[in-house]
């Protein structure tokens, strides 16, 4: 799953060494990852793990004049979390019909019936709480990086 947010209109730069800046990213980049796992732990979200072990950070690099870093989530039902099924799909385009599926509980192969689930936007959300913060702490660290140099 990806969702991109662009800090880069946000912050003023000023004139600094991109090795030093893409090193500030990183550790931002770091903090991100751990602000995701405790909110896919805290909107429960868990089940058996894998969406929240499932996540890790592609470190920053240059590409032009572009200083991209990433933090994914790899796990295949990660969308659906994010942004619901059937009926409850924030993205318009779910079944407007229920449907049956297999499963196991308690043990006991089983047929469970469903409409949906509602979304869980554990990735937006921790954009949302952390963005402010991140942008702050790049900004302030920039800045501390250009007053030393």
């Amino acid at each position: 799953m990806k969702i991109t947010t662009n800090v880069t209109d946000l912050i003023d730069l000023g004139p600094i060494d991109d090795d030093k800046l893409i090193k500030i990213i990183n550790a931002e980049l770091a903090y991100f990852e751990e602000q995701l796992v405790d909110e896919i732990t805290a909107l429960k979200v868990v089940d058996t793990g894998n969406l929240r072990d499932n996540h890790k950070v592609i470190e920053a690099k240059k590409t032009g004049e572009i200083i991209k870093g990433q933090v994914t989530v790899n796990s295949s039902y990660a969308v659906y979390n994010e942004y619901g099924t059937g009926i409850y799909t924030e993205l318009g385009n779910g079944r407007r019909t229920g449907w049956v599926y297999p499963c196991y509980i308690d043990g006991k192969f089983t047929f469970r019936y469903t409409k949906g689930m509602q979304p869980r936007p554990f990735f937006r959300n921790t954009i949302n709480k952390n963005k402010g913060k991140i942008i702050d702490d790049i900004q302030k660290k920039v800045g501390e990086v250009i007053t030393n140099d």
